[in-house]
């Protein structure tokens, strides 16, 4: 039984990321990141920038983008058909086509410029709020995650998976601040967008996942309740059943069908009559 604190502490992060999501997209509508916060952190990440730091970033910026995120989904959805797991395949199916609608949406709503070309590291085109790398990662780390994590043994593995996919979509927004391609504002957007879409969709998730169960129950019940000879056993029309059943009746002996006698043993007078008829004859 789900404990009443955890639908209350959902609703209560739902409405925290609907008031940060909001704020966030009216701070890029009324401001395009050359002043405030957002060019501080941008010039403090140029500043920090060294030989290290820089691949680091690039590679973690590859691994995040479109083409690295759509294959993981798209792995992940194999696997878990593979395993008839189709709700679960569904769940990551929908939740990553769903982020890419709203990153393009939101870019063409918001129309927020990049930071200046000159602090670019990496080439990009399209425009900066919200951050496609943060959203992407986040659901799709988050959603293929949820889907995973239970088939992982052992809870230090669990928490040790948990944590990589935290830390990982953390770096996927830093990294794209070092690089100078985003805003943090963008990052924070985008994280909070993806925070609501994957809450959504795992809300519907969890409502029809207990009605798959239940159908894949009942027919599996049904299917070992059902007695060999049954309706339900050759309503499939299989052939091979239906002749492997005819075989598998019982046959009846010929002998039974014939009279049987019973052999009682003689008793001990028999012998003596049997021997005095034997031994009489009639006179001549």
């Amino acid at each position: 039984m789900t404990s009443p604190r955890i639908p209350n502490a959902a609703g209560v992060l739902t409405a925290m990321l609907v008031m940060c999501t909001a704020a966030l997209t009216v701070v890029a509508l009324g401001d395009d990141g050359h002043g405030g916060i957002d060019r501080t952190l941008t010039e403090w990440a140029i500043a920090h920038r060294n030989g290290v730091l820089t691949p680091i970033a690039v590679t973690v910026s590859v691994l995040s983008g479109t083409i690295a995120m759509t294959v993981l989904a798209t792995l992940t959805c194999m696997g878990l058909s593979w395993q008839r797991r189709w709700p679960a395949a569904a769940l990551v199916a929908g939740a990553g086509l769903g982020a890419g609608l709203l990153v393009r949406g939101g870019k063409n709503l918001v129309g927020r410029a990049r930071p200046p070309v000159e602090d670019h590291l990496i080439s990009v085109a399209n425009l900066s709020y919200p951050s496609g790398h943060s959203v992407g990662s986040f659901v799709v780390i988050g959603v293929v995650a949820v889907v995973a994590l239970p088939s992982v043994r052992g809870p230090s593995l669990r928490i040790l998976a948990a944590t990589a996919a935290v830390v990982f979509v953390a770096a996927v927004g830093l990294s794209r601040i070092y690089l100078g391609v985003h805003w943090a504002t963008d990052i924070l957007g985008g994280w909070c967008i993806g925070a609501l879409w994957l809450i959504l969709c795992l809300t519907v998730y969890r409502y029809f996942e207990p009605v798959q169960e239940a159908v894949g129950a009942s027919g599996e019940q049904e299917r070992h309740e059902s007695p060999p000879g049954s309706g339900a056993a050759v309503a499939g029309g299989d052939p091979h059943t239906r002749t492997s059943m005819r075989h598998d009746r019982p046959t009846i002996p010929a002998s039974l069908f014939h009279e049987t006698r019973t052999i009682r043993p003689p008793t001990s007078a028999e012998p003596r009559e049997r021997s005095g008829r034997a031994s009489w004859s009639p006179e001549t």
